[in-house]
């Protein structure tokens, strides 16, 4: 794996979905590293117990695990779900019913 080197203008966050129950959280890739990829942790292979990002940095390549939310319920395998060599992630797609069940990015090199 070798450096990649993404076009990125400024940073801004979005707007916000959802309730403003439980414990807010940031997971952010830091400078000179891109969110390429998501560490999620499900359970019996049906729903999502916790997500973290996956970052590569632009001048090694080297790709990082940055935080991990979600129920620590120790009930499932941990799934590294990455893009492609050089590919960053500009998306989400997925399924979901009273819980998220599955989670897959959208990449563009």
């Amino acid at each position: 794996m070798g450096p990649f080197s993404p076009n990125l203008g400024g940073f801004t966050n979005s707007p916000s979905a959802g309730g403003g129950g439980g414990s807010s959280f940031n997971i952010d890739c830091g400078s000179n590293r891109a969110l390429t990829g998501v560490r999620a942790e499900q359970r019996n292979g049906a729903q999502l117990d916790r997500i973290g990002a996956r970052c590569r940095d632009y001048v090694t390549g080297v790709v990082s695990n940055v935080g991990y939310v979600g129920a620590n319920l120790g009930s499932g395998g941990i799934v590294n779900v990455d893009c492609p060599l050089n590919g960053v992630v500009t998306g989400f797609q997925g399924r979901l019913g009273l819980l998220i069940d599955r989670i897959q990015m959208i990449c563009r090199k």
